[in-house]
């Protein structure tokens, strides 16, 4: 989401910038000419109209051409720190991209060494419980089975986690306090864990379940957790699809692997790298192609007011229609129904049918033009 709306701050910042320059250069004009405020709120009203029209042309294409030739000189020179600025702009939300892809990375390594710390975590109440009292009743293996889960040792047991957890200075070893709560407050009374403990057909399967359950469901999902990794980072709540995303393959690994042997883990390869350079690319083609989009779509939706229709909204159709012109291997009807599911989670009840008009009318008509060009497995299903 984040991502999404960087797009949307790119397109207007340029502008903005560059207006707020000019009203400030032009109030040091009216002074150095001893001009009175009525020019320069006529002069002000002028260049707001000249800025209007610049906002459909490109960044780089701007030039103060609609300006009168009093202030053309201060647009001029407005326009160019404005590009800067959005230069630098779009390559620091670039480099956001990239560094939260990375984060939903972390936050899935740090799930997984939640669930060792959990089972540790029972381990250390059933000590201070011995040490409480005198000559206690050992806890059953019921009340223990969690401290004994298979796989939440296998986990504990990785190399391959350990290595990159080292590597990357993860751990959990100073939030002792975090964990307690973690475990008593938020997992102890669950029924879902409840139910695992009071298994009298307990099996190693049962293991699985349980450790799928946390990593799928319960902690990704837990308050507690939610809100520890939200002070670090606001962004928590929009990268945990692709956290989740990154838990629901290693399980898929897990489940087809040796059951003895060590546990798969998501590794930052060859397929991660190639996800990455989707994302820019795809941010670079939407703000490269939003002239174009947009002129398009003000034709298709002539029964619209574009000014009225959800900036999301907007947002999802510069991206997928940037999708489908450049990459000619994804079908047409994949992109829309991506960006249909994307709709769901952040636009309007309404927002689906909307797009899904709109979509397919842009797709058919950029295709007639030959912007949209398939090859390969992009030829299936696009007519």
């Amino acid at each position: 989401m984040q991502g999404l709306y960087s797009l949307q701050m790119d397109s207007n910042v340029s502008l903005d910038v560059a207006m707020q320059l000019f009203e400030e250069e032009l109030k040091d004009l009216a002074f150095a000419k001893n001009q009175t405020n009525d020019w320069t709120a006529a002069q002000l009203a002028e260049a707001e109209t000249a800025f209007e029209l610049l906002r459909q042309v490109p960044v780089e294409e701007r030039r103060a051409t609609f300006f009168p030739d009093d202030t053309r000189p201060l647009a001029d020179r407005a326009l160019v720190q404005a590009a800067s600025a959005a230069r630098q702009d779009k390559a620091l939300r670039r480099k956001q991209l990239v560094s939260n892809l990375d984060a939903a990375y972390v936050y899935y390594l740090r799930l997984l060494l939640l669930v060792p710390e959990l089972a540790e975590q029972v381990r250390r109440e059933e000590g201070e419980r011995q040490a409480r009292f005198i000559k206690p009743e050992p806890a059953t293996e019921a009340e223990m089975r969690l401290a004994n889960n298979a796989y939440a040792d296998r986990i504990a047991q990785s190399a391959g986690l350990k290595q990159i957890a080292l590597r990357r200075g993860l751990s959990w070893e100073d939030n002792e306090e975090f964990i307690r709560r973690l475990y008593k407050d938020g997992l102890k009374a669950n029924p879902y864990y409840q139910d695992y403990l009071a298994n009298e057909q307990h099996t190693e399967a049962d293991d699985l379940r349980l450790v799928r359950w946390l990593l799928r469901v319960f902690l990704i999902n837990a308050p507690i957790v939610q809100d520890f990794f939200e002070e670090e980072n606001y962004a928590y709540g929009e990268l945990k699809a692709a956290t989740l995303h990154l838990m629901q393959e290693t399980i898929k690994a897990w489940q087809a692997s040796d059951s003895q042997g060590e546990l798969p883990v998501q590794q930052q390869g060859e397929d991660w790298e190639e996800t990455t350079n989707f994302l820019t690319n795809l941010y670079d083609k939407t703000l490269e192609h939003r002239p174009l989009v947009m002129s398009r779509l003000a034709e298709v939706v002539q029964n619209w007011d574009l000014s009225r229709v959800a900036v999301i909204d907007l947002l999802l159709i510069q991206m997928s229609l940037a999708e489908m012109i450049e990459f000619s291997s994804i079908p047409v009807k994949v992109s829309i129904n991506e960006y249909l599911e994307i709709a769901k989670l952040y636009s309007t009840p309404q927002s689906q049918a909307f797009l899904n008009g709109v979509l397919d009318k842009m797709a058919a008509r950029l295709t007639d033009e030959r912007l949209i060009r398939k090859t390969g497995r992009g030829l299936i299903d696009t007519k």
